[in-house]
């Protein structure tokens, strides 16, 4: 938990402000790191629990900011404004989808009067989404690509919708290829590349029928969630890690390789 603000202190903060023209110079509460968004996510937002014992935004300002990697400003997102016993706030990030950015929070005092209050104190702070999708682990080089070949998706993380796809770029042309999914991830030495999907009782998902990378090395497997049964049923909220496992030809000699992979959090 943070605490921005002092009882008894002049200014109203966890630490020592000079006065400006009668007014005190802004704390401001910012993650250390900077925290990726990723491109295909549904509904990302912050939520965080707070206290407030100031006299919020009348005229205390307890802000919250952002700040995009690179940039030298940052962005008022809300304001916690509802004095009283702990609550929670949501704000939404999505205009920030596919950037790495900080949070902060921004407490502002004003003058030096009634700053005599517990401040802003708060805690659980989290980014969380509806559904999202990030890539993981190592792509190989391959035949085709120094870099290896890349797993993607297209179409709506939304179940209902039943129009998502997964993808392959920079796989290598004319070479077969099979998608397969699991609960786990990790990462071991295979073939020429690596495993990054663990299996469990069930094993491994495998989705039929493999498929052909093109003259682009690219693939497309369109994915009909009415059809999955069983073991290999998809559910809102659960997490699914695919990976793509394709055929490859080095110096004449068959192998094989895999992807990178893909951690999917689906929507109902």
């Amino acid at each position: 938990m943070a605490r921005m603000g002092d009882q008894g202190s002049g200014c109203g903060f966890v630490s020592t402000c000079s006065f400006i023209a009668g007014t005190c110079n802004p704390r401001v509460l910012q993650s250390v790191e900077s925290i990726q968004i990723p491109v295909n996510v549904v509904n990302p937002r912050l939520e965080f629990d707070s206290f407030v014992d100031m006299e919020a935004c009348a005229p205390d300002i307890p802000a919250i900011i952002v700040q995009v990697e690179g940039a030298s400003t940052t962005s008022t997102i809300g304001y916690d404004c509802a004095t009283g016993p702990w609550h929670s706030t949501s704000l939404d990030l999505s205009q920030w989808a596919g950037e790495r950015i900080s949070i902060g929070f921004r407490f502002f005092t004003i003058d030096e009067i009634n700053n005599d209050g517990l401040g802003w104190l708060i805690d659980n702070v989290r980014i969380v989404a509806d559904c999202a999708s990030e890539n993981y682990c190592v792509a190989s080089a391959n035949s085709a690509s120094p870099t290896g070949a890349i797993i993607g998706s297209a179409g709506s993380l939304q179940l209902a919708q039943n129009n998502f796809a997964l993808t392959l770029q920079d796989g290598p042309p004319g070479q077969f290829g099979v998608f397969f999914y699991g609960p786990y991830q990790g990462q071991t030495p295979v073939a020429q590349g690596f495993l990054c999907v663990g299996a469990d009782q069930f094993g491994f998902r495998r989705l039929f029928p493999a498929g052909q990378v093109d003259a682009q090395g690219d693939m497309v497997f369109p994915l009909d969630f009415t059809a999955l049964t069983g073991a290999h049923t998809i559910l809102p909220g659960t997490v699914v890690n695919f990976q793509c496992w394709y055929r490859d030809m080095i110096n004449g000699a068959s192998t094989s390789n895999f992807s990178d992979a893909l951690s999917v959090s689906f929507c109902p």
